[in-house]
């Protein structure tokens, strides 16, 4: 694709490009990311779906006018997969600025029980605040 092509489709779809010809992807990031907050919607999407939130630790760094601002939560979740993958879905859905940065599985005693253990950021823009 050419220059010209891309140029014409950018101006086609409405966007503007900025910083020379960079889009500013931190446009929809929220202006905040609050960890707690977050881990009450993992805990409700959790009890909805029948999945136990076993243990959880957060932590946080302010953004920068030049750095994004992120809070970190780690979750150890407990249910069977399909709850979980359920439970997953639910929150990253309704989280435009969580990222999903680590996963693992283990199977528990039982066939069905399996205990997940998951890493997740959350990215405010830069200059925002926690």
């Amino acid at each position: 694709m050419t220059n010209e092509t891309l140029t014409q489709r950018r101006s086609k779809q409405g966007s503007e490009p900025l910083h020379h010809g960079r889009a500013d992807f931190a446009a929809p990031l929220l202006p905040s990311a609050d960890a707690h907050q977050f881990v009450q919607r993992l805990q409700s999407a959790g009890n909805a779906n029948n999945v136990t939130l076993t243990s959880v630790s957060t932590w946080e760094a302010a953004s920068s006018p030049h750095k994004f601002g992120r809070a970190g939560v780690s979750a150890d979740l407990r249910g069977s997969y399909p709850q979980i993958k359920s439970v997953l879905g639910e929150v990253l859905g309704r989280s435009p600025n969580l990222v999903l940065q680590g996963f693992f599985l283990k199977r528990r005693g039982q066939p069905t029980e399996i205990e997940a253990h998951a890493d997740f950021v959350l990215l405010s823009r830069p200059g925002a605040s926690l």
